[in-house]
C-alpha cells in the first residue's frame, strides 16, 4: 500500500531563518518544477558522521543483525535501536534520520498556502508501518533565537505540485463601441477560480487612468459595461480593463480609444498622436461599421500593400502599428462589406 505525506510552507522568516524537513527512507519524493527547496541525502550508508554517543567520526554501515530492516521478528533491533544503521567505527546505533533533507529558502511565504508549490514536497512511502521525520529550522548569517518556534505543517495526502498560475486570465477579446453618446465596453476572458473581479478604467490622455466600475465574474466568459453619457473636452477617451485575482495580482487588457461627437459620415477620420505619425496610427471608423468585419490595409505611395489587418468585430477606433516602416506618405484603406473609405497619413 502507498502513503503520501506533503511538507508545506518549508520557508523562512524573510530575514535569516530557513526551515528544513527530513524524512526517513521515502520511496519517492515529488517536487514542483519551479521549486525553491534544496535537497540533499541524509544519513546514507557510507556517510562519515560524528557519533552522538562517543563523538568519534566514522562511516555509517548496515546493521548485520537485522540486515538494515530495523526489526527482528517484529521487534525493534536492540543492536541498532531500530534504525538499521550503525556507526562503523564504534558500533553505536545511528539515531539520525536516513533519507532526504529539504532545506527551505529564507524568503517568507505568507500563511500556509497549498498553492505555494515551490515550498512544498510530497514524500511517498510503500508498504511501511511507520515513518520517521524531523522538522526544524536554522539561523543564517544573522543571529536569531526564533528558529525553534517556526510554524510547520505536514499533511498526510498528496497535492498537484504543478506550479500555480497566479493569474491565468487573458483577454481573448476587448472592444469599445461608441453608440448614441455611450461607450459600450465588452470583453471575453476564461473562467478562473482565482479571479476576484474586473476593474474598468478610463482616461482622457491614454496615460493616467481612473477606475469607473467594478465587474464581478459569474458563470460566463463574456462581460460588458456601459459608460453612459460620455462627454469630455478632449474629444477622445481611452478605456482598458484590469483583471484582479485573490492574491492581488493583476493583468491589464490592451487600450482602446473612441472619438466623441463624430458624425456618421463614411469618410474615415484618422486620430494620430502626433500627426505625422511615428509609431501607432489610430483609425476612427464610421459608426455604422462598428461590430462588423472590417479589413484595414496600408498602402505605400506607389500602391504596394505594406500592412493589413482583418477585424472580426471592429470597434469605433482601431490601432495600426507602423513600427519598422520607412518614412513617407501612406494611404489607409478600410473595407466593410460593399463600402470602402480611405485616408492619407504621413509616417515620420
Amino acid at each position: 500500500e502507498r502513503a503520501d505525506f506533503t511538507a508545506l510552507d518549508v520557508d523562512g522568516d524573510g530575514y535569516s531563518i530557513s526551515e528544513y524537513a527530513t524524512f526517513s527512507n521515502p520511496a519517492n519524493v515529488a517536487y514542483s518544477s519551479f521549486s525553491s527547496l534544496a535537497t540533499t541525502p541524509a544519513g546514507s550508508l557510507g556517510s562519515v558522521l560524528n557519533c552522538t554517543v562517543c563523538g568519534a567520526a566514522s562511516a555509517l554501515s548496515q546493521c548485520l543483525v537485522c540486515h538494515g530492516t530495523g526489526d527482528v521478528l517484529g521487534i525493534d533491533c536492540v543492536v541498532c535501536d531500530g534504525s538499521g544503521v550503525l556507526f562503523g567505527g564504534c558500533s553505536h546505533a545511528f539515531d539520525g534520520v536516513i533519507g532526504n533533507v529539504l532545506q527551505g529558502p529564507v524568503q517568507n511565504f505568507a500563511n500556509i498556502d497549498t498553492n505555494a508549490t515551490q515550498v512544498m514536497a510530497t514524500y511517498q512511502y510503500k508498504n511501511v508501518d511507520k515513518i520517521t521525520f524531523r522538522y526544524g529550522a536554522k539561523s543564517g548569517a544573522y543571529a536569531s533565537n526564533g528558529s525553534g518556534i517556526r510554524l510547520n505543517s505536514l499533511w498526510s495526502k498528496s497535492f498537484d505540485l504543478t506550479p500555480w498560475q497566479t493569474l491565468p486570465v487573458s483577454f481573448s477579446r476587448f472592444a469599445v463601441l461608441y453608440e448614441k453618446g455611450d461607450a459600450n465596453i465588452s470583453w471575453q476572458a476564461p473562467s478562473s477560480e482565482m479571479l476576484s473581479h474586473f476593474v474598468v478604467q478610463r482616461s482622457t490622455d491614454g496615460k493616467n487612468f481612473t477606475d469607473i466600475a467594478t465587474v464581478f465574474p459569474g458563470k460566463t466568459t463574456s462581460y460588458s459595461y456601459k459608460d453612459q453619457g460620455v462627454a469630455f473636452a478632449t474629444g477622445v477617451v481611452y478605456y482598458r480593463v484590469v483583471s484582479v485575482d485573490f492574491t492581488k495580482e493583476s493583468q491589464t487588457s490592451t487600450v482602446k480609444m473612441i472619438r466623441l461627437n463624430k458624425s456618421d459620415a463614411q469618410t474615415i477620420v484618422l486620430a494620430t498622436y502626433p500627426n505625422p505619425v511615428v509609431n501607432d496610427v489610430r483609425i476612427t471608423l464610421p459608426n455604422a461599421w462598428q461590430g462588423k468585419p472590417v479589413m484595414l490595409q496600408l498602402y505605400t505611395s506607389n500602391g504596394t500593400i505594406a500592412k493589413s489587418m482583418q477585424l472580426g468585430s471592429a470597434g469605433q477606433t482601431e490601432t495600426m502599428t507602423l513600427n519598422g516602416l520607412t518614412k513617407g506618405l501612406y494611404i489607409v484603406k478600410a473595407v466593410c462589406g460593399e463600402e470602402t473609405a480611405q485616408q492619407r497619413v504621413v509616417k515620420n
